[in-house]
């Protein structure tokens, strides 16, 4: 796997192992936190990586998933705007979490927190880097839910309760409304991958 793979793969193993790593580490807030400084930290590697290969190459980057080929696999296509906004979203993503320790330091569910902030992160990234629509609107559904369960992360809170439904009902609405255009774009040209419309 290359670097345009890898870079929103990156964040989304980390999520997924984070719960498990917390249950073995006892839930000790400073290793949770080392680790996903590590994760966004490799995040932030690999898209420097990505935007340096990206500024050298002439044409766009293109990798394939599991070696299926466009139309009918996952493609990921890196051209050098998209790469310096996944550069520039990483490093933000690294900053916030740096920024997030003293922020959260009297919170309960840090590793959930966190789990959801990667997710929002491999979200992100994943939206800016694929090839097709299809696949944009799956990276936009990882995003959206990150997002929604994040803003009711204090659900002791009554406001973020409400915000969130909200937040989750207009996303819903929003999604639904691109997944019936992304029929209506298939149906036309008989392809939702971005090179071939």
């Amino acid at each position: 796997m290359n670097v345009v793979g890898l870079t929103p793969i990156i964040p989304i193993v980390f999520a997924f192992a984070l719960p498990l790593f917390s249950i073995l580490i006892k839930g000790n807030r400073k290793i949770v936190q080392a680790y996903v400084l590590l994760g966004t930290g490799l995040t932030l590697i690999s898209s420097y990586r990505l935007f340096q290969l990206a500024y050298s190459s002439s044409t766009p980057l293109v990798y394939t998933f599991g070696k299926w080929v466009a139309p009918i696999g996952i493609v990921y296509e890196v051209d050098r705007l998209s790469a310096l906004i996944a550069l520039v979203t990483a490093g933000l993503m690294f900053l916030i979490t740096i920024y997030s320790y003293r922020y959260l330091e009297h919170e309960e569910g840090l590793e959930w927190y966190y789990t959801l902030y990667l997710g929002l992160e491999a979200g992100l990234l994943g939206v800016l880097l694929t090839g097709d629509a299809f696949n944009l609107f799956v990276m936009i559904e990882v995003t959206s839910i990150a997002a929604y369960a994040l803003v009711m992360f204090y659900r002791d809170r009554g406001d973020s309760v409400t915000a969130g439904f909200k937040y989750a009902l207009i996303g819903a609405i929003g999604t639904t409304m691109y997944f019936l255009a992304l029929g209506i774009l298939y149906g036309a040209f008989g392809t939702v991958n971005f090179a071939d419309l």
